[in-house]
Parts: C-alpha cells; sequence; structure tokens
C-alpha cells in the first residue's frame, strides 16, 4: 500500500516523539552502547538521536566542562522557533518541539553557562531544521569549552549530511577527535561520510587506521575497517 503524505506526516511525527521520549528518559546515562553502523546526533549526555545501521560502538561521556572554559558571548535567545521546508510534523509535535526549544531558551537565558542545554538546544534545532540556529548553539559550546567533543561532533555530521561541506565537516570531526581520541563513535561518523557523502572509500579506510592507532585493537573499529569496500 502506497503511502499517503498524511501518513508520512504522521510516522515522522511519531518518530520524534519516541526520540524526545528516549532523551528524556536517557538523559542521565554516562556511558551508551549503541547496536548501530551510522549515527546522527549525540545528546550532551551520550544519547544518540537518530540512529540507523548494524554497527556496534561505544560513546563514553565525559564532563562537559573539562578543560579550559572561556569567556564568550552568547548567541541570540530571543531567536524565533523557526521550522525549515523539510520539516514536517502534525500540529501536536510542532507545539511539543516549541516548548522545548523556548524552554532551554529561557532558561539559558538565567545561566547561560550550561552547555549541556546549549547542546541541546542545538539538537532541538536541528530536529526543526533550524540548521542556522544549531550551528549558533553548538559553535558556542566549541568556542567556550576547549576539550569539547559533543557539539564539534553534531557540527561534523550537519555539515557533512545537512549543509553538505565536507571540509568543515572534517573541521569539526578533527577538532572533536583531538579532544577525544578515545570516543570510537567519531571515527565511524568520519569514515561514513567520507564513504556516503564523499563516496571516497581511501580517505574513510585512513580515518578508521588514525582511529586504531589511537586505540590499538578496537574490534568495533577492525569491523568497520572489514566493511569498508
Amino acid at each position: 500500500m502506497e503511502l499517503t503524505q498524511k501518513h508520512k506526516i504522521i510516522i515522522a511525527s511519531l518518530i520524534i516523539v519516541i526520540s524526545i521520549g528516549l532523551f528524556s528518559v536517557l538523559n542521565k546515562k554516562t556511558d551508551v552502547t549503541k547496536n548501530i553502523d551510522s549515527v546522527d546526533t549525540v545528546t550532551s549526555s551520550g544519547v544518540v538521536i537518530g540512529a540507523e545501521g548494524t554497527g556496534s560502538y561505544t560513546i563514553k561521556q565525559v564532563p562537559l566542562t573539562e578543560g579550559k572554559v572561556t569567556s564568550v558571548a552568547a548567541p541570540d535567545l530571543s531567536r524565533p522557533v523557526t521550522f525549515g521546508q523539510s520539516a514536517v510534523f502534525t500540529p501536536e509535535v510542532v507545539q511539543l518541539l516549541t516548548n522545548k526549544i523556548i524552554t532551554l531558551q529561557v532558561d539559558l537565558k538565567k545561566d547561560s553557562t550550561d552547555l549541556k542545554k546549549w547542546i541541546d538546544l542545538g539538537i532541538y534545532q536541528k530536529m526543526i531544521g533550524d540548521y542556522q540556529g544549531a550551528v549558533a548553539s553548538w559553535q558556542y559550546v566549541t568556542k567556550v569549552a576547549d576539550k569539547d567533543f559533543i557539539a564539534s561532533g553534531n557540527l561534523g555530521n550537519m555539515y557533512a549530511y545537512q549543509l553538505k561541506d565536507m571540509v568543515k565537516a572534517e573541521q569539526y570531526y578533527n577538532q572533536a577527535i583531538k579532544n577525544a581520541p578515545t570516543q570510537i563513535y567519531l571515527y565511524f561518523q568520519l569514515a561514513e561520510a567520507f564513504r556516503d557523502v564523499s563516496k571516497d572509500i581511501p580517505r574513510a579506510k585512513a580515518v578508521v587506521e588514525r582511529g586504531l592507532v589511537a586505540n590499538p585493537g578496537n574490534t568495533e573499529l577492525v569491523a568497520l575497517r572489514d566493511s569498508l569496500k
């Protein structure tokens, strides 16, 4: 049976609601192992949003404030909630996402130093197709926390798949890997971006080999290397 536009909207909305529900339930976890081959966005607590595939790797959470924290002017927290043209949700989900974003903006106006909430704000902005807003939120984290890897990795993913700029995607992933060389998922994401977006298998393999130098014998990376044809 062919799906109608109404069916597609309902399905998309259910996926968003489930993702938000999982985000809320898992938000306190520190280590997350996903049986997946490709991930989208990582929350401030290591929860993966928008996952698909068949691989396996672990995301290890570390304090966002680890390292030097610099004072930088925060992005505009009065930014309107703007849904992109490709974001098609039911009215109920639109209201839910709008409320989530506004609540985070209100909280950050009270305490703009809460980096976890900046990362989560960027996730919801990306979810609704406000890529400029997400870039601003995540870039802020990368500027104030010199050991950040979550926001940098999320920027790398968005530049690769949504903004179609592999040069910037690679820059952000490399920064994330520099800050967290034991985070296996970062090598996965960058290698997969080279494989899926650039269609450049040699560079994808080079990323995996780099990961194995930093993490000798890692079975997850070995499996990824063997899968790259």
